[in-house]
């Protein structure tokens, strides 16, 4: 299924601690050159801000000249992730959501394809919210940590959740 990736355009995707080791772990890519920091004040995360050179932040991933994640790479008319299978959770979990305890679609979403929601989907994003959660706590706490430390550069902000 052909979804275009039109959602690594139009959103700023934040990262945990967990996404960020992922990646780093498991291709090429070094953290400098995927994670980058967004000020609190553009976007809304349910990752805990961190303390970047005496400013508030949320780690994202890096966007290219294109307004596209570094991550991804133009392959006709589709935008294709280089990192598929160690992508961020968020990304796993796009184009659905939690509401009340069930997984829907999201209200607006970018796909060119439609997702089936059947029950091994429903299955398999439900696990993956889960996970998404736990990840989510874990970098939480590791993020006030740093805060409480004062904080630090970039650079010693990725070192420290490696």
């Amino acid at each position: 299924m052909g979804c275009g990736g039109r959602c690594c355009m139009e959103y700023i995707v934040s990262l945990s601690a967990m996404d960020v080791r992922r990646i780093a772990e498991n291709t090429k890519f070094s953290p400098e050159f995927f994670a980058d920091f967004t000020p609190v004040d553009e976007m809304e995360s349910r990752c805990q801000d961190v303390r970047i050179d005496g400013k508030y932040f949320y780690m994202t991933l890096r966007r290219d000249e294109r307004g596209c994640c570094v991550l991804s790479k133009l392959e006709g008319d589709d935008i294709k992730c280089m990192v598929h299978g160690f992508h961020p959770l968020v990304c796993r979990i796009y184009p659905f959501t939690e509401y009340e305890g069930e997984v829907v679609h999201r209200r607006k979403f970018r796909c060119e394809s439609k997702w089936q929601l059947d029950l091994e989907t429903k299955d398999r994003i439900k696990a993956t919210l889960e996970q998404r959660d736990e990840e989510i706590r874990r970098f939480n706490k590791i993020a006030r940590e740093w805060n409480g430390r004062g904080g630090g550069g970039r650079k010693e902000f990725l070192s420290f959740i490696l």
